[in-house]
């Protein structure tokens, strides 16, 4: 099986979607810039609302996708877990790294913001810190996926474990993006 093929009109379609999407982004952070900047307090009522729904609604997903998880390995239709030929990654060596490189990046993160809110100067190292840990963890992550060797559509476990790290995988690029945005903001303010 060579997988979906899509035509070239879905790919145009993709492509304009996409785009839009992108001038979309463009167009709300260029206003969120403006309005921050005249100190608005009902935006940031707004934005923490916003932002609440948003945590809120990604836990719900987590959980659901968890559940199917656990749910199709309880199932007795589909067999053993791990499948043939599946290869498990041993948890003390790239997976343990990766979970200490992300906590860090989070510890240094919490650091940034403490120097920050008591001016200290320290803010500048422990966010630089933060995104290079936070990009050397995306990095050993695909990594990791490479050396699994794991197709989506083997299983029912496997298309949960890709949705579920490309969810998270997303999460981090945002998280990038928005550390690079207050690193940014923060060196070169207006």
């Amino acid at each position: 099986w060579n997988g979906i093929h899509f035509s070239w009109s879905l790919d145009f379609i993709f492509f304009c979607l996409f785009s839009g999407l992108i001038i979309t982004l463009h167009f709300w952070f260029r206003d969120l810039l403006r309005e921050l900047n005249k100190k608005y307090e009902i935006l940031l009522i707004v934005l923490f609302l916003v932002f609440f729904l948003f945590l809120a609604s990604e836990g719900l997903l987590f959980i659901s996708f968890f559940w199917a998880s656990l749910h199709s390995l309880s199932s007795p239709s589909l067999g053993v877990w791990p499948a043939e030929g599946f290869y498990v990654p041993d948890p003390c060596e790239l997976t343990f790294a990766n979970t200490l490189l992300l906590s860090n990046a989070a510890v240094s993160l919490g650091g940034a913001f403490v120097s920050l809110e008591i001016s200290s100067s320290f803010w500048v190292l422990f966010s630089l810190f933060s995104f290079i840990l936070a990009w050397t963890f995306m990095s050993l992550q695909i990594k990791e996926f490479r050396i699994m060797g794991l197709s989506i559509n083997d299983s029912v476990y496997s298309s949960v474990f890709f949705f579920l790290t490309g969810l998270h995988f997303f999460h981090l690029v945002v998280g990038l993006f928005l550390l690079s945005l207050f690193f940014w903001g923060c060196c070169f303010p207006t």
